[in-house]
Protein backbone atom coordinates (compact mmCIF):
# COMPACT_ATOMS: atom_id res chain seq x y z
CA UNK A 1 0.00 0.00 0.00
CA UNK A 2 1.13 3.55 -0.57
CA UNK A 3 2.10 6.05 2.09
CA UNK A 4 1.67 9.80 2.56
CA UNK A 5 4.41 11.94 4.09
CA UNK A 6 4.14 15.67 4.81
CA UNK A 7 7.39 17.60 5.02
CA UNK A 8 7.72 20.14 7.85
CA UNK A 9 7.32 23.85 7.15
CA UNK A 10 10.59 25.52 6.25
CA UNK A 11 12.32 28.50 7.82
CA UNK A 12 15.92 29.71 7.71
CA UNK A 13 16.82 27.46 10.66
CA UNK A 14 15.88 24.36 8.64
CA UNK A 15 18.27 24.98 5.75
CA UNK A 16 20.30 21.80 5.31
CA UNK A 17 17.63 19.52 6.77
CA UNK A 18 17.19 16.46 4.60
CA UNK A 19 15.02 13.39 4.37
CA UNK A 20 15.72 10.31 2.29
CA UNK A 21 12.98 7.86 1.39
CA UNK A 22 13.71 4.31 0.22
CA UNK A 23 11.05 2.16 -1.41
CA UNK A 24 11.64 -1.40 -0.20
CA UNK A 25 8.35 -2.83 -1.50
CA UNK A 26 6.77 -1.79 -4.81
CA UNK A 27 3.66 0.36 -4.43
CA UNK A 28 0.71 -1.80 -5.53
CA UNK A 29 -2.23 0.26 -4.26
CA UNK A 30 -2.78 3.95 -3.57
CA UNK A 31 0.31 6.16 -3.99
CA UNK A 32 3.62 6.92 -2.31
CA UNK A 33 3.29 10.68 -1.85
CA UNK A 34 5.53 13.34 -0.28
CA UNK A 35 3.94 16.77 0.17
CA UNK A 36 5.61 20.09 1.04
CA UNK A 37 3.87 22.82 3.01
CA UNK A 38 2.17 25.64 1.08
CA UNK A 39 4.89 28.03 -0.14
CA UNK A 40 7.73 25.49 0.25
CA UNK A 41 8.30 24.65 -3.40
CA UNK A 42 9.99 21.58 -4.84
CA UNK A 43 13.01 22.07 -7.10
CA UNK A 44 15.45 19.58 -8.59
CA UNK A 45 14.86 16.51 -10.71
CA UNK A 46 14.55 12.74 -10.81
CA UNK A 47 15.55 10.06 -13.26
CA UNK A 48 12.86 7.41 -13.71
CA UNK A 49 14.27 4.15 -15.01
CA UNK A 50 11.84 1.98 -17.00
CA UNK A 51 11.83 -1.33 -15.13
CA UNK A 52 10.67 -3.41 -18.12
CA UNK A 53 12.84 -1.95 -20.87
CA UNK A 54 16.61 -2.15 -20.45
CA UNK A 55 18.59 1.09 -20.72
CA UNK A 56 15.55 3.38 -21.03
CA UNK A 57 14.04 5.98 -18.81
CA UNK A 58 13.14 9.64 -18.56
CA UNK A 59 14.30 12.73 -16.71
CA UNK A 60 11.67 14.85 -14.92
CA UNK A 61 12.28 18.20 -13.25
CA UNK A 62 10.15 20.11 -10.78
CA UNK A 63 9.25 23.46 -12.32
CA UNK A 64 10.26 25.44 -9.21
CA UNK A 65 7.20 27.66 -9.48
CA UNK A 66 4.25 25.70 -8.10
CA UNK A 67 5.17 22.05 -7.46
CA UNK A 68 4.45 20.96 -3.88
CA UNK A 69 3.86 17.22 -4.27
CA UNK A 70 5.84 14.19 -5.46
CA UNK A 71 3.52 11.26 -6.22
CA UNK A 72 4.68 7.77 -7.22
CA UNK A 73 2.00 5.27 -8.24
CA UNK A 74 4.06 2.09 -8.52
CA UNK A 75 4.22 2.22 -12.31
CA UNK A 76 4.24 5.23 -14.69
CA UNK A 77 5.35 7.82 -12.10
CA UNK A 78 7.69 5.48 -10.22
CA UNK A 79 7.55 3.79 -6.86
CA UNK A 80 8.91 0.35 -7.65
CA UNK A 81 11.24 -1.42 -5.22
CA UNK A 82 14.71 0.15 -5.28
CA UNK A 83 13.49 3.72 -5.69
CA UNK A 84 15.16 6.37 -3.53
CA UNK A 85 14.34 10.06 -3.24
CA UNK A 86 16.02 12.74 -1.14
CA UNK A 87 14.58 16.11 -0.09
CA UNK A 88 17.02 18.79 1.15
CA UNK A 89 16.01 22.23 2.41
CA UNK A 90 18.09 24.67 0.34
CA UNK A 91 16.32 27.85 1.45
CA UNK A 92 13.55 28.96 3.77
CA UNK A 93 11.06 28.21 0.96
CA UNK A 94 12.55 25.40 -1.14
CA UNK A 95 13.16 21.66 -1.03
CA UNK A 96 15.71 20.32 -3.53
CA UNK A 97 14.69 16.86 -4.77
CA UNK A 98 17.01 14.25 -6.25
CA UNK A 99 16.98 10.51 -6.63
CA UNK A 100 16.64 7.47 -8.82
CA UNK A 101 13.13 6.18 -9.30
CA UNK A 102 12.01 2.91 -10.87
CA UNK A 103 8.80 2.88 -12.88
CA UNK A 104 7.29 1.16 -15.85
CA UNK A 105 5.14 1.80 -18.88
CA UNK A 106 4.78 5.26 -20.40
CA UNK A 107 6.66 7.31 -17.82
CA UNK A 108 5.13 10.56 -16.51
CA UNK A 109 6.30 13.29 -14.15
CA UNK A 110 5.77 12.59 -10.46
CA UNK A 111 5.79 16.35 -9.70
CA UNK A 112 2.65 18.43 -9.24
Amino acid sequence: AGLDFTLPALATAQIGTHYTFFVTVTVTSNNFRVTAQAGDLLAGALWIDDFDTASTGAYFAADGSDDLVLTMNGSTSGGKKGTWVEFTATSATQWFVRGVVFGDGTLVTPFS
